[in-house]
């Protein structure tokens, strides 16, 4: 995602079980230059490339604190652009991430004893500016973290650590997004998905497979965002991943069966393959 020929001009190939290979060459082709698939969270509206801009800066940043392939860090920050540009940025180069749902469940998991970056909104983590982007007047380093000599990676290769305690390889995201979007088929769809992306349903039926894949991405939990959305947009596919936006979607269903008829309800929740 920097500014050479290896990370902008020319993907490189898919080969063998190199995760990092297959995620750089999906992520080049499905955001460099492109207008869809459009996020829409919240208040925030950002095209394919608008996502890509704003990974390839943490790229950068990661790369300039020497933080890559063999390291860790630690995200503790709300779901949203910050959460997806950082996790864009490790697949990248095949970093290690704990995904938390805030600084106290960071604490508890121990995420970030042995992490080289602490992403959150907590005195001595590193905030980044509004919009998702790391802040170029606070350095990378600048946190209570342990700074590894060396790099240290799992035999089975780089990993995302999540909030539900699920362990899950860059390897085997890539695999479990690719067979969800095959087997919903969304390709060209317009995805609401629920609930939150620090756990493995989330992350991967919620997130990965509609971004990798899909048209538009609604990620929403509250309930009057979630009814908004499905009285005034074209959406296709109901991504359920277990949480308690689920019934807040379904509730609306009910009381719209002609509507819900149309919809595609699929079912993120089930337990991934390993």
């Amino acid at each position: 995602m920097v500014n050479d020929s290896s990370d902008e001009s020319s993907p490189p190939g898919v080969g063998g079980e190199d995760a990092t290979a297959l995620w750089r060459d999906g992520l080049f082709r499905r955001l460099a230059s492109q207008s869809t698939p459009v996020l829409m969270t919240g208040v925030d509206v950002r095209s394919a490339a608008s996502l890509w801009a704003g990974a390839r800066e943490w790229t950068r940043r990661l790369r300039e604190a020497q933080i890559g392939r063999g390291g860790h860090v630690c995200c503790a920050h709300p779901d949203g652009l910050v959460l997806l540009q950082l996790l864009v940025a490790c697949l990248w180069d095949g970093i290690d991430v704990t995904l938390c749902d805030d600084v106290t469940a960071a604490t508890i998991a121990g995420g970030q004893d042995a992490a080289d970056l602490l992403v959150g909104i907590h005195p001595g983590w590193y905030a980044p500016l509004a919009g998702g982007w790391p802040d170029p007047d606070v350095p990378l380093r600048a946190v209570d973290a342990p700074v590894r000599t060396g790099a240290r990676e799992a035999a089975d290769g780089p990993i995302v650590q999540c909030s539900d305690g699920e362990r899950v390889t860059h390897a085997q995201l890539f695999a479990d997004a690719a067979a969800l979007a095959d087997a919903w088929d969304l390709t060209g769809a317009r995805v609401l998905a629920l609930g939150a992306w620090h756990t493995r349903a989330g992350l991967t039926a919620g997130l990965l497979a509609p971004l990798m894949h899909s048209e538009e991405l609604f990620a929403e939990r509250e309930r009057s965002a979630i009814v908004a959305v499905l009285h005034r947009e074209p959406v296709t596919h109901v991504v359920q991943t277990g949480s308690a936006a689920d019934a807040h979607a379904a509730q609306w269903m009910h009381d719209h069966p002609e509507r819900a008829g149309q919809l595609r309800v699929c079912n993120g929740a089930v337990r991934m393959t390993r």
